[in-house]
C-alpha cells in the first residue's frame, strides 16, 4: 500500500479515498458512526453495581423501547429489550407458557455477580434472542 501511494500528494490522497459526500452526511451514516465512536455507556446491577449490558445494545421490541406486562400471578412489569447482556447468567429451562413476546421461549436472567433477578432471556426456534430486562433493577452509569 505506501508504494502505490509514493508520489501522491495529501490532497489527492485525501480526493481518491473520501467517502461519498451523500452517504458520509446521511442520517443513517451518522447515527453508525457516532454508535461506533462514542463510547458506550454501560449499565449496571442496582445491587451489586455489576456491568450487566451497554446503552448501545437497547433497541426496539415491537416498535416499543419500553414494554408492560403482567405474570400470571398479577405482578407488573416493566422491561426494556437489549440485544446482549454480557452480565447476566440465563437459568432455567426455556418455557413457552405465558410468553410475553409471540413465538418466543423465556428463561430467568440474573445478575452474574449477585444473583438477582434482572429479568428474561426470550428466544424463538429461528434462533433470534434478546434479553427483556427490568430497568428498575439496573442503572445507566456516568
Amino acid at each position: 500500500m505506501v508504494n502505490a501511494l509514493q508520489g501522491l500528494r495529501a490532497t489527492e490522497y485525501f480526493f481518491l479515498n473520501r467517502p461519498d459526500p451523500v452517504v458520509f452526511n446521511s442520517p443513517k451514516s451518522r447515527d453508525k458512526r457516532e454508535r461506533e465512536t462514542s463510547p458506550s455507556q454501560n449499565i449496571i446491577c442496582r445491587v451489586c453495581l455489576a456491568e450487566v449490558t451497554t446503552k448501545r445494545d437497547q433497541f426496539t421490541k415491537n416498535s416499543r423501547e419500553e414494554h408492560c406486562f403482567f405474570n400470571p400471578h398479577g405482578i407488573a412489569f416493566v422491561v426494556k429489550c437489549f440485544k446482549k447482556a454480557h452480565g447476566c447468567t440465563v437459568i432455567g429451562d426455556p418455557s413457552p407458557e405465558f410468553s410475553w413476546f409471540e413465538g418466543y421461549l423465556w428463561n430467568f436472567a440474573l445478575c452474574t455477580g449477585c444473583g438477582e433477578h434482572l429479568g428474561w432471556f426470550f428466544q424463538n426456534y429461528e434462533g433470534s434472542s434478546f434479553f427483556g430486562l427490568i430497568p428498575s433493577k439496573l442503572i445507566e452509569a456516568a
